[in-house]
């Protein structure tokens, strides 16, 4: 079967977008850093949305203990780098789509790569060394950073645009401590974490990237988007 053509695997996305913000959307660069059960989950609905030219950090592959909640994660892809999984899997959907990998972790030099490529910087990560260099990096090459974090069933988000990220972020962090919810800076691998936390806020990340892209309201640190699977209240928004 002849492949379709841009046109035709986004056609449903109008007349919620006009051609020119998808034309926008179509020439954006966006790096997921992180492709776990946030970033895969972002990445997926990247693609998905029409990104053609996306970058990827990560340097893990997939466990089996991925299985629970990573959007990417298969009984197949066990064992496979976490980036070529995603090369692979954009390539499924739209076969021009563009997905450059760097097989690393983010630290100084990738952090500064990733920051200086993109227009826009979605943060999948899960160690706090690693979110710092990443918002350091995007401070210094202003650049805005999409922030996401899931633990249980409680994670957040929000979008880092001015400057101040390393300082804001370092705060955040210190406050997370001692909390019985876990902070949105709170970094750590999680213990334990359900299917729909980090699944729900990498869908939110890949949607702040998109208004980013289209100029569209975000909600700023440190105001969060606050999605809560076990309150009656699932989504809030908080100050922290």
């Amino acid at each position: 079967m002849k492949n379709p053509d841009y046109s035709e695997i986004f056609s449903r996305n109008y007349p919620t977008l006009s051609g020119a913000q998808q034309d926008k959307i179509r020439h954006a660069k966006v790096a997921v850093a992180g492709l776990g059960g946030l970033g895969g989950s972002a990445f997926e609905a990247l693609v998905r949305m029409g990104f053609e030219d996306i970058l990827v950090v990560d340097c893990d592959a997939f466990e089996k203990s991925n299985l629970n909640r990573q959007k990417l994660s298969t009984l197949n892809s066990i064992g496979m780098r976490k980036t070529a999984t995603a090369k692979k899997f954009a390539k499924s959907i739209n076969p021009n789509c563009k997905v450059r990998a760097i097989n690393g972790k983010i630290e100084g030099k990738n952090a500064r790569l990733a920051a200086k490529w993109a227009d826009i910087v979605v943060d999948c990560l899960d160690n706090p060394y690693s979110r710092l260099a990443l918002h350091e990096a995007c401070e210094k090459a202003g650049k805005p950073c999409v922030f996401g974090s899931a633990s249980g069933a409680y994670g957040m988000a929000a979008v880092f645009k001015k400057t101040g990220f390393k300082k804001a972020f370092s705060r955040l962090f210190a406050a997370g401590h001692g909390r019985s919810k876990p902070c949105a800076a709170e970094g750590w691998k999680c213990a334990s974490v359900i299917a729909t936390a980090p699944n729900i806020i990498g869908l939110a990340q890949a949607q702040l990237a998109l208004n980013l892209v289209l100029e569209k309201p975000v909600p700023q640190a440190r105001a969060f988007l606050v999605f809560d699977g076990f309150s009656a209240q699932l989504f809030r928004h908080a100050r922290l």
